[in-house]
């Protein structure tokens, strides 16, 4: 059981990672479509940043993540700036799916589970 676990996440490592690599070296007309997913990292800060408060204000996502904003974050939507539809961040074992959830006083904030 351990070894097919050990093994399944392998292939699905190896999978994004396939996935990612082919959105890196996808030609660059194909970045201004933003229904695709775009580096968005700087559009984020971390929800214990005192900007984490004004960050909608300020036209900033709001991530609660062991790896905050030092680690890729990318999204699509219908701008580069949001409103995003779907992000995922890297870490260190490939792309992970970040969900949506709400936060006493800072709002929608993207949470990283691990």
């Amino acid at each position: 059981m351990l070894e097919t676990t050990a093994m399944m996440r392998k292939l699905i490592t190896t999978a994004m990672l396939s996935v990612a690599a082919a959105a890196i070296l996808a030609p660059a007309a194909q970045a201004e479509d933003f229904h695709d997913y775009n580096d968005a990292t700087s559009n984020f800060v971390l929800y214990t940043d005192p900007a984490a408060i004004n960050a909608k204000t300020n036209g900033k996502q709001v991530v609660a993540s062991i790896y905050g904003t030092t680690h890729p974050i990318y999204c699509k939507g219908a701008t580069p700036k949001g409103p995003f539809t779907d992000c995922m961040q890297h870490d260190d074992f490939g792309w992970f799916h970040l969900s949506q959830t709400q936060l006493p006083q800072i709002g929608t904030v993207w949470v990283h589970l691990t």
